[in-house]
């Protein structure tokens, strides 16, 4: 028999004093008396409105008709300047030129960094196809960019298809990265371009806003960066920004040894900041680039692994046990015993395994010894440690990828093709004269890399079957042995300036740059001798 449920009392509240219970209902309100109305809530009077009205006034409207009245101003003195990247031609106002004061939203004014020479019509006519590539100085052609990629794949391009018209705009600058890249592409989004290449990632760790730059500001938040360039387009903001020079800014352009002191470790909490920063700012220029119209082409960012070794290593103070497990290593490689050489280097990462050049130098004897794969691997981790973090790292590159394909944006993997295009899959001075930019192989390898997948984006019919090889193309560009010579030898004279002056095997480097230039010179003297004997 199931019992029954016993009927639980109605809950009351009790105050209990002493040994009593008291109820602690709370007596009901007394009910209006009928006609009477509820009493409603107090208003504020009107000379409280007002005041409120003229507090907001203060707080916020005459801070902005201050900003207004000086920016006002500032318009009719004639202060300031244009910050786009692109002006009016003052000659023939049809046309669009490089505006020489672009870079100084982004750099000190004396290290300001300029374009190419660019002079085109803003209006695209009919019958041309137009395209855009922006990057660092390797996207610009540096060393010499009248022999870049910019200028070969134009030539590429107008070989391949004889009866068309096509534009190659070279919006490429020297040490800039994503927070500069992004402007330049809503700019030029006027000049309704057909397809946009992007190559940068160079510059991302030492150029504006970078976590190593000379510049100004390091790793700022990416809200306060934007926000500072919105102020610097106004004539107000760049009045503010003449005002006084952040410490420690070089007063002339000095190269790479300007960032000597600027070391980043792989580890550096800043640095993921900069991977952040880079990642957003690519979505926004591949969301600029779409909105103009344009096909977006994506390019991975290949550097020299196999004949550039890292500037830098931290830690710089190391232990006596870790020198002579080094200097044990050196010997063992020099007597061709490369086994012991490789076991030595581990013993010596196990105690620094962050030092850059140490993972260099062990992916040396790895190669040597045949071990290709551990070698590849050996060579990109040396890549990622250096503490001056001037070649776009594995990271850089793996959100290439993941950005391009969240867009669905067609990506060009110039990594994987220059591996491929190397011995043992490992780049090096085949393609590259130094760290990161392009010699006349590679030059003409990212061309047509760009060509190939310019005409797939665009859908374009060749009418003619091949592509011009590399010496045709260089011969029709202009380049001479001369040319070829006077290049070598800058890149001798450049290379001989730190931090290049410092790397594990910069005096083998500086010789065949020599050795380069000298045969160079030879062969010139060679060919008037040559056709003066066969006439």
């Amino acid at each position: 028999m199931s019992k029954k449920k016993r009927k639980r009392p109605p809950a009351q509240n009790f105050i209990v004093i002493g040994e009593a219970a008291q109820s602690a209902e709370p007596e009901p309100s007394p009910l209006p008396t009928k006609g009477t109305p509820a009493p409603l809530p107090a208003r504020p009077s009107r000379s409280a409105a007002k005041t409120w009205c003229f507090r907001l006034l203060a707080i916020f409207g005459m801070p902005l008709l201050l900003f207004g009245g000086i920016e006002a101003a500032l318009r009719i003195a004639g202060k300031g300047y244009d910050p786009a990247f692109l002006v009016r031609d003052e000659l023939e106002p049809t046309k669009l030129r490089d505006n020489h004061s672009f870079g100084w939203r982004f750099f000190p004014k004396a290290l300001s960094r300029t374009s190419q020479p660019i002079r085109i019509t803003e209006k695209k006519p009919a019958d041309v196809t137009r395209t855009l590539i922006v990057g660092g100085s390797a996207a610009m052609g540096d060393p010499e960019p009248a022999y870049g990629v910019a200028r070969v794949l134009q030539l590429l391009l107008e070989a391949r298809f004889p009866d068309h018209k096509f534009e190659v705009i070279n919006a490429a600058v020297t040490a800039i990265n994503s927070h500069v890249v992004l402007p330049i592409v809503r700019d030029c989004g006027r000049l309704d371009p057909d397809a946009v290449i992007i190559y940068m990632g160079n510059n991302e760790v030492h150029g504006p806003f970078g976590s190593g730059t000379v510049f100004g500001q390091q790793a700022p938040p990416l809200w306060s960066i934007r926000a500072g360039l919105a102020l610097k387009n106004t004539k107000t903001g760049q009045v503010l920004g003449d005002v006084g020079s952040p410490a420690g800014v070089p007063e002339s352009w000095g190269g790479l040894t300007m960032f000597m002191k600027q070391r980043v470790s792989w580890d550096d909490p800043e640095l993921q900041r900069v991977y952040s920063h880079f990642e957003s700012n690519l979505d926004d220029i591949i969301a600029a680039a779409e909105s103009s119209g344009a096909k977006v082409l994506v390019s991975t960012v290949a550097v020299n692994l196999k004949d550039s070794a890292p500037f830098i290593s931290l830690p710089v103070d190391t232990t006596d046990e870790w020198k002579n497990l080094v200097e044990a290593a050196n010997e063992a490689e020099a007597a061709d015993d490369l086994e012991k050489s490789i076991r030595l280097f581990d013993q010596a990462l196990n105690i620094t395994p962050e030092h850059a050049e140490l993972h260099y130098r062990r992916a040396r004897c790895l190669l040597k010894a045949d071990h290709k794969d551990e070698a590849r691997t050996a060579f990109a981790r040396a890549r990622d440690h250096d503490a001056l973090r001037f070649r776009a790292d594995t990271m850089l590159n793996s959100i290439i990828r993941k950005v391009t394909e969240a867009n669905e944006t067609r990506l060009i993997d110039t990594e994987r093709h220059f591996a491929d295009a190397s011995p043992d899959g490992i780049p090096g001075e085949n393609l590259f004269w130094e760290h990161v930019h392009f010699n006349f192989d590679g030059t003409y390898l990212l061309a047509r890399l760009f060509a190939d997948n310019v005409v797939e984006a665009l859908q374009l019919q060749p009418a003619n079957g091949a592509w011009p090889d590399m010496d045709t193309a260089m011969q029709e560009l202009g380049l001479t042995l001369l040319h070829r010579k006077n290049i070598a030898e800058k890149m001798q004279q450049r290379t001989a300036k730190a931090p290049f002056s410092g790397q594990f095997g910069h005096l083998d480097r500086q010789r065949r740059l020599a050795q380069l230039a000298t045969s160079l010179e030879q062969e010139m003297f060679q060919f008037p001798l040559a056709n003066a004997m066969a006439n």
